[in-house]
């Protein structure tokens, strides 16, 4: 025995019953098209990057080059260009910053210290220039 159709089944037969009543609706007697119905789409709060992305991400923190982010901080070691060395490591990393307002408050308060913020997220507006 089979249970109820799941979301995915009542999507695509939603989507075929819209097809099917904008056909009747060209003809004699047609219509009105409604709007899509929540129930039949899953919204989701955020993409996880590392899933939805072949990205390259380091081990460890220690894997990191950081000096291709910090490059006013970065030292070359032997002195032929290839290896650099960080002068100074980032202290503070701010995960989901938004618009990095908690970093642009503690910039003043510790001028000397590396700040890092990341937020994963595409905007859901363009703000205005």
């Amino acid at each position: 025995m089979t249970g109820p159709p799941n979301k995915r089944q009542k999507r695509e037969e939603y989507k075929k019953a819209q097809v099917d009543f904008k056909a009747s609706a060209n003809g004699p007697g047609g219509g009105k098209i409604e709007l899509p119905k929540k129930k039949f789409y899953r919204q989701r709060a955020h993409a996880n990057p590392f899933s939805d992305h072949a990205l390259t991400y380091p081990a460890s923190p220690g894997d990191l080059n950081w000096t291709t982010h910090y490059p006013a901080f970065a030292k070359n070691q032997d002195g032929d260009g290839a290896a650099s060395v960080m002068t100074q490591e980032v202290e503070v990393a701010d995960i989901g910053c938004g618009f990095g307002g908690l970093l642009v408050a503690l910039a003043p308060l510790f001028p000397e210290t590396l700040m890092l913020g990341l937020f994963f997220l595409n905007p859901t507006y363009i703000l205005p220039n």
